[in-house]
């Protein structure tokens, strides 16, 4: 069978899937038994609905997302209410140069640690880990 539209399951007068219609090696087209198949693909996915609306996520216990709010706001008073780019961009320089690796500055920052490797990467500089920490006399330089 060849794909084009008269011969698409989907072409009814216009189009359903497709705007502007391709006459020939459409993407979308499909014959009875492909339709059907796409159709309980996307009730499958969708939880029994053809609006479009896509699941919910599984979401976290109510337990582990409460202390995640209170250790949030715990880290934002330790860090005196400032934001995390404030405290990257006060303190970011001091601690890369002595050599810490971005969970050591996130620990000392009271930031996870990869915020601290986006701001690091966003200033082209490369990871600091244990084994390429500079030595004291290269410090001291």
């Amino acid at each position: 069978m060849e794909k084009i539209c008269a011969t698409c399951f989907y072409d009814n007068g216009n189009c359903e899937v497709l705007r502007n219609k391709i006459e020939k090696n459409c993407f979308a087209w499909a014959d009875e038994r492909e339709a059907k198949k796409r159709e309980a693909a996307i009730m499958q996915y969708s939880g029994g609905s053809l609006n479009g609306n896509v699941p919910a996520t599984k979401s976290l216990p109510k337990e582990q997302i409460a202390r995640r709010t209170e250790t949030r706001a715990e880290n934002v008073k330790k860090r005196n209410g400032k934001s995390v780019k404030e405290v990257l961009n006060e303190h970011f320089n001091q601690y890369y140069t002595q050599g810490l690796t971005d969970e050591e500055i996130g620990s000392k920052l009271y930031i996870d640690k990869r915020r601290v490797s986006d701001y690091r990467n966003r200033l082209d500089l490369p990871a600091r880990n244990k084994k390429n920490r500079p030595t004291a006399m290269e410090a001291a330089c």
